[in-house]
């Protein structure tokens, strides 16, 4: 059996260049200034793929040194996130700077802190292995779903307030306070936000074959192995969004995001 989805060689780089031009070209015509970026980000995901094989060699057999891996993915992430909640709120100068890193330090909370929790009792309990090469990509794929959730329950909560900022001063004309005010106004979005992780938990094996199923397969597990290895991760990507909403409710409510 093969042990790669695809055939890796010289027209598979070719397809790749395709692949970025042709997503250049879509946004470009459909007048988005994000086609200047795309470039960038396909040599930045280039490089730092590169550069995450090599430092795995390095770190698998060292949970120290996971850990410490770990805890630098939780806060590029919360620093990415941070910046795309609203980024209006941050500009050029110290102070300004203050408050990013206060911000990205509360995104940590929804970004990463329960994926790292769920991370750590998984692994005392003995679900995920106690190495390297098993908890990386677990917490990596908790995190990352927790940056996605924090960031679009972030705008849209933003976007709704922004939008009814007079229900925002009526609720406080009646004797409510700030953070119960702010809260009745984002309730909704932060429930539309949630929606896609449910209908991806939903339509798995329907509609989707995620990459975890493929990837047990290609490496010679069973397909029921290869079920239940994907019925964990999706459940935890679940578990994981929800919290990241309810936290990042929260935090926008009391004006901490």
């Amino acid at each position: 059996m093969k042990t790669s989805l695809v055939n890796i060689g010289p027209t598979l780089i070719v397809v790749l260049v395709l692949l970025v031009i042709i997503a250049m070209a879509v946004t470009a015509i459909a007048k988005q200034e994000q086609w200047k970026s795309m470039p960038w980000a396909a040599i930045r995901a280039t490089l730092q793929l590169l550069a995450l094989a090599g430092i795995l060699t390095l770190i698998v057999d060292n949970l120290w040194l996971v850990a410490l891996f770990v805890s630098v993915m939780a806060w590029i992430a919360a620093w990415t996130s941070s910046g795309r909640v609203a980024p209006h709120r941050f500009k050029p100068g110290t102070n300004d700077r203050l408050s990013r890193i206060r911000s990205a330090t509360w995104s940590l909370l929804p970004v990463a802190g329960f994926p790292i929790m769920l991370v750590v009792c998984l692994v005392l309990v003995g679900v995920v292995p106690a190495n390297g090469i098993a908890i990386i990509p677990v917490a990596g794929i908790f995190i990352g779903n927790g940056m996605t959730l924090t960031t679009l329950t972030a705008r849209r909560c933003h976007d709704e307030l922004s939008l009814r900022h007079g229900e925002v001063d009526a609720a406080l004309a009646l004797g409510f306070a700030r953070s119960q005010a702010r809260l009745i106004v984002i309730r909704n979005a932060a429930v539309t936000a949630l929606t896609p992780s449910i209908d991806s938990t939903r339509t798995v094996g329907v509609v989707t074959i995620p990459g975890a199923f493929v990837g047990m397969i290609l490496g010679g597990a069973s397909l029921i192995d290869a079920a239940v290895m994907q019925l964990f991760v999706m459940l935890g990507i679940l578990a994981v969004a929800a919290v990241a909403n309810y936290i990042t409710t929260m935090l926008i409510a009391q004006n901490k995001l």
